[in-house]
């Protein structure tokens, strides 16, 4: 059992290893970056941290979900992340290039960039998406979001990897962030974004709400309705009734018919950032390369009123 055990963490391990090394494909403008799956299956997960791991290849869960559900379940051994503090970062004036920043706060985790980190929310998929890509983003290349959350994580693994309770805060690591470095996913500013409306070799994906699109649901915007371009698909409709992010030839077959085309650098954006960047990486798992994801999104957009909006 231990030499089954120990095969299915290898035979896993080197998936995730072939995950991160494809990280420094040539970004560009064009269909060079190979397309990558970022997600791990429940299912995947007895065999992954309930066997032997490799100690030159470690394991860090990140659960990003508030305090309270985090102390009252988790997986054994995961590490609470604050999304609303890491975003708080990201929104604040010249905090998406904080190089020193985003280093105290992925240090804080116990990352080195060495770890294999595997990442779960509530099941809602955005957030644990959110710190994906902001991870990506500063550098960090070893990391997959488990699909479905934790509902599902608790559907698949048995109990004993389970826990709840305060948790012993992780060792710093010594990894250093290098902000703007993600090559499979690039972090999109405003001005960015606003030439691509006018790129035919860019196209526009609103993962908000129907009604968000067309301006019925202003949420707190000043100003409300849709870039110029831009093609609608509701994040839910990415995943299934269980929440878990469709297979690949769903999500191709579904944003085909909405009219993307692959090859053409697809930008994301939703009204904060974690529902982009659960587009983003379900584009990744459907082929669309490359992808750029305007993380301040529909609200950075809508503050200036040089950004046009259709309603």
């Amino acid at each position: 059992m231990h030499h089954v055990a120990r095969m299915i963490v290898l035979g896993l391990m080197s998936l995730l290893m072939a995950c991160a090394s494809g990280a420094g494909a040539s970004r560009g403008d064009g269909p060079a970056v190979v397309a990558r799956d970022v997600f791990i299956e429940p299912e995947q997960l007895t065999g992954l941290i309930g066997g032997i791991v490799p100690p030159k290849e470690p394991i860090v869960i990140l659960d990003v979900r508030p305090a309270d559900k985090f102390e009252a379940k988790r997986l054994v051994g995961a590490v609470r992340v604050d999304i609303e503090d890491w975003n708080k970062l990201a929104r604040s004036p010249g905090g998406a290039m904080d190089a020193p920043a985003w280093t105290g706060k992925i240090r804080a985790l116990g990352l080195s960039g060495f770890e294999n980190v595997l990442i779960y929310d509530d099941g809602a998929m955005t957030r644990a998406s959110a710190v994906w890509f902001l991870l990506h983003d500063s550098g960090y290349d070893r990391a997959r979001v488990i699909n479905g959350g934790l509902p599902e994580i608790e559907k698949a693994v048995p109990g004993n990897l389970l826990t709840s309770g305060p948790a012993t805060p992780p060792a710093p690591g010594t990894f250093i962030a290098k902000p703007g470095t993600g090559t499979l996913v690039r972090w999109a500013d405003r001005q960015e974004v606003k030439a691509a409306l006018n790129d035919l070799g860019r196209q526009v994906f609103d993962a908000r709400t129907m009604r968000e699109y067309t301006g019925e649901d202003a949420r707190d915007n000043k100003r409300s309705g849709r870039l110029p371009g831009a093609v609608n698909v509701p994040h839910t409709t990415l995943m299934d009734e269980r929440n878990r992010v469709r297979p690949a030839a769903d999500l191709r077959a579904m944003l085909t018919a909405a009219g993307f085309e692959q090859g053409k650098v697809l930008v994301t954006h939703c009204q904060s950032g974690a529902r982009s960047s659960l587009a983003a990486i379900a584009a990744l798992r459907a082929g669309f390369v490359p992808v750029d994801n305007y993380y301040l999104s529909f609200g950075d957009w809508q503050s200036d009123e040089s950004c046009p909006l259709v309603k």
